[in-house]
């Protein structure tokens, strides 16, 4: 039986490796060590700080809730 392909491969947490500021909100800033949300975008990765990182995560959540919920109805989503 074929593997089911994951949607999530432009998401990763990882360790930040420098100090840096947050993607979402220069006034945030990423200390070497912390837990940072890193998203694919185009060629490169782009971090987040774990507040931010958060509330991407949660509005993907709904975002996913609506799919599941669309293919159960079997309408058409956006």
């Amino acid at each position: 039986m074929a593997r089911y392909k994951s949607i999530l491969v432009g998401v990763r947490v990882v360790h930040a490796g420098r100090r840096r500021k947050c993607y979402h909100s220069n006034k945030h800033k990423i200390v070497k060590g912390d837990i940072v949300l890193e998203v694919k975008q185009d060629m490169g990765w782009f971090g987040y700080c774990s507040e931010c990182g958060a509330e991407i995560l949660k509005k993907a959540a709904v975002d996913i809730a609506a799919y599941q919920a669309a293919l159960a109805s079997r309408t058409d989503y956006p």
